[in-house]
């Protein structure tokens, strides 16, 4: 039997680092194995990871007799576990 449930919850999380003001291309890199010549995008190269706060999200939670999600939608949808 499937119970849902729907919570809001403090969650620790990293904020988001500043993009690069220019934009960059990656001919000479390799990102999720390409290369090329894409159009420019602002890039975050480093994550902040010194810097944590306590974030409160709704979390939604799915689970039956064999596996339990919890899902953020505030995150598109991400699953933030499965256990």
């Amino acid at each position: 039997m499937l119970e849902v449930s729907v919570k809001k919850e403090k969650i620790t999380t990293y904020p988001e680092a500043k993009a690069e003001e220019l934009p960059m291309f990656a001919e000479n890199r390799v990102h999720q194995r390409t290369s090329g010549d894409p159009f420019p995008n602002k890039v975050v190269v480093e994550a902040q990871r010194k810097l944590k706060i306590e974030k409160e999200y709704t979390v939604i939670y799915l689970s039956n007799d064999y596996i339990e999600l919890a899902v953020l939608p505030e995150l598109g949808g991400k699953i933030w576990y499965a256990k």
